[in-house]
This record gives C-alpha cells, structure tokens and sequence, in this order.
C-alpha cells in the first residue's frame, strides 16, 4: 500500500512540473527537432499523458503561428505543429499557419470546440490523424493542393458543411470524415481508390463527386447518410460490406456492368429504396445484402441464381424479378429487340428514336437510339413501341 502511495504521489507531481517543450516564446511552447539546420515544432504544454490537462493553452483564443522564432541566439524554423500540441484547447478559435509549416501531427487540434477558422499554408504535406477530430465549430477548411495524405479520422465529428478533396492527396485514412453530422457535400480526388468508412454517420451529406479512379465502395463507405439517389462509378469492381447501410432516404441507387460482388448487407436498412437493377455481371452476393429494403423490388439480369450469391442475399423475400431466357415479345426484325422486363420497356440495337405509346394512343415517353435503352413506364398494361418503321406491342404486368 505504501509503495501504491508513493507511486501516485508521483505522478501526480510529474503532471504539474514535467513538461514537454524545450522553450516557450510569446505564449506558445516549442520542441527543438534540429540544430542542424535550426528547426523546432510547435509542442503541448505539458507531456501527454497529462493530455486531459485543461490547463494546455487554456487561456489562448488566437495562435498565430511564427514562420521562425529565437531562441538563445539562434533562429529556429517552425517547420511542424507535433502531436497533440493544441489538444483540448478549449478557447481557441482562430490558427494562422505559416508557409514553414510542413506537417500537422496526429490529434494536433483535437477537441479545439471552439475552432472556427483556420488557415493552412500551401507548404502543408500531411494531416495526421485525428487532427481536427471533434473541432465541432469548424464548419469550413481549405485543403491545400500541398497536402499528400489526410490520417484516420482526421475531420471526424467536426461541424465542416462541406469538403473538397485537393487532387494532391494520395491517401485519405479511415472513417476521416465519419460523424459530420452537418456534412453536406464533398469532392474526391481522381487520386483515390477506396473510400473506407470514410463518410460513416454523415446524415446530412446529399451530394458527393466520385472519380473515375475509385473501384471499391468499401466497408460502411455511407452508412447511415442522407443520399436520395446515387450512381456508383462504372469503374467500381466491389460494393463492400454495409456500404449502404442505413440509408434511410436512398430511394434509387444504379449498379453499373463493372461491379462483380455486392459485400455483407451492403444495402441493409435502405427502408425507401424503391427499385434495383443487379447487372449479370455480378457474380458474388453476399449474406442480408438487401435486408430490411421494405419497398424494394429487385430485377436481376439474370434469369435464376447464380451459385456465388448467398442463398439468404434477400432475406426478406423482397420481390424479384429474374430476366427470361426469350424476350417477351419481339420485333419483327432480326436488328431490333423489344420486350418487357419488369416495370420497364427494353429496346436493344435501335438505330432510330424510340417512342413509347400507352393504350389509347398517346405519348408516354421518347428516348434516343442506342444499343440497350431501359424506359421504366408508370402502371401496368399495354403499351406501343415505335422504333422508326418497326411498331410492337408490348404487355407490362
């Protein structure tokens, strides 16, 4: 018991006299890194495991940041902010970063509350992890095109409304902007391959710009977003587990011919989701992929299971409909295909515009000539289909 004593009493005197910088000028505390050339970065005030401390920059509101600073004759450059230099400053609202500055160290401005304008220098190359985490009034940051990599979780539970990815980032950690509850549009770079977790519980994010680069929705990429109607890149090979789950507003969703397999209950929850076309190219379902999509009917391009979908891919018995090996009707013509397919009307290899007529003769719907043309037509019945000199009726249940 005496030795349990003495070690408290310890560490207690080591979180108010141990400190973690070397020198402190003007208000802000700093560690030498190199005194060849001369080089410092910005420190806490005390050492980490002290990091709760609400006694780190407490009183500070405004941190402008120095490009160098002197210190027993010499001049140092501030080339970093280090770990969690900033962390649980409770007052701080303002940062100026300076064109020294190379890197923001991971949790460097975590729990900042008060944050609500920061400006980073176009000499930023990295942004560690949890670097803005839970900055919760910082509703806007420039991203330098400087900036090379974004860590884990390091924009997560801030209050940004918006986000532009510059094309110089290469790498953008896990769950980096997950529960940005205010979060309504972002931009990624075409440098970018998979978006990891990376807008999980953003409820308010409705519009987002992929590039041509991404070829995997990865796991709980948007969960639990705001998202009405999405097209997933025609360069996507995967649709990972849960990606979608949740989407409580995704009414439309279209998977295009390149994507092969469709992960865990990558579309569990997706409760307004109206309608889906599974392309043949998918050759992998996995298990609950489309569980609790009560609105849902499903048309698969194929015309049974294929044997790498999981027998319990819809769990809920959701209606589907399977393609039939033989067109439901067809055109006279060997060069034009017409047929129903679900709700919708299919015109294959039209060389002319398609017109779409209902029962009495009126002009439901046109389209331009293409090789494959899906027109989704509002009710059952029957319907005309014009393509040019060729005109077939067609019977949608």
């Amino acid at each position: 018991m005496k030795n349990k004593i003495l070690f408290v009493v310890f560490l207690l005197m080591a979180s108010v006299s141990a400190r973690a910088y070397d020198f402190e000028k003007d208000g802000l505390y700093y560690n030498i890194l190199n005194n060849s050339p001369y080089t410092v970065e910005i420190t806490r005030q005390y050492k980490s495991y002290d990091w709760r401390s609400e006694d780190n920059y407490s009183n500070l509101t405004l941190a402008n940041i120095p490009e160098t600073v002197l210190y027993d004759g010499k001049s140092y450059s501030v080339i970093g902010i280090g770990e969690e230099a900033f962390d649980g400053s409770k007052n701080l609202s303002s940062v100026t970063i300076p064109e020294s500055v190379l890197s923001i160290g991971d949790w460097a401005f975590f729990n900042c509350e008060a944050l609500s304008s920061i400006s980073i220098s176009k000499s930023v190359k990295s942004i560690g992890k949890y670097a803005f985490g839970n900055c919760c009034s910082l509703t806007s940051i420039d991203i330098p095109n400087s900036v090379t990599s974004i860590g884990l979780y390091a924009f997560s539970n801030s209050g940004l409304t918006s986000v532009s990815v510059p094309n110089s980032v290469t790498s953008i950690g896990r769950w980096a902007f997950e529960d940005c509850e205010n979060l309504a549009s972002a931009v990624i770079p075409n440098t970018i391959t998979d978006l990891d977790g990376l807008f999980e519980n953003c409820h308010s994010l409705t519009s987002i710009t992929l590039p041509d680069s991404i070829t995997c929705i990865s796991w709980r990429a948007f969960m639990a977003t705001g998202l009405v109607s999405f097209s997933i890149p025609n360069t996507v090979t995967i649709v990972d587990g849960e990606a979608f789950a949740n989407c409580n507003n995704l009414t439309a969703i279209t998977i295009p011919n390149s994507v092969t397999s469709i992960g865990y209950a990558a579309f569990v929850g997706c409760r307004s989701l109206k309608s889906v076309i599974i392309p043949q190219s998918v050759i992998n379902i996995d298990l609950d992929a489309f569980k609790g999509c009560d609105s849902l009917t499903i048309y698969c391009e194929v015309s049974s299971r294929p044997e790498g979908w999981d027998v319990d891919w819809n769990p809920n018995n959701r209606p589907v409909v399977w393609k039939k090996s033989t067109p439901v009707t067809e055109s006279a013509t060997n060069a034009v295909n017409i047929y129903a397919y679900g709700h919708n009307i299919v015109v294959e290899n039209a060389a002319e515009e398609i017109r779409v007529y209902d029962a009495m003769g009126r002009l439901v719907c046109r389209d331009a000539a293409r090789h494959v043309s899906t027109i989704t037509v509002n009710g059952t019945g029957v319907y005309i289909v014009k393509v040019g000199n060729v005109a077939k009726r067609v019977i949608v249940k």
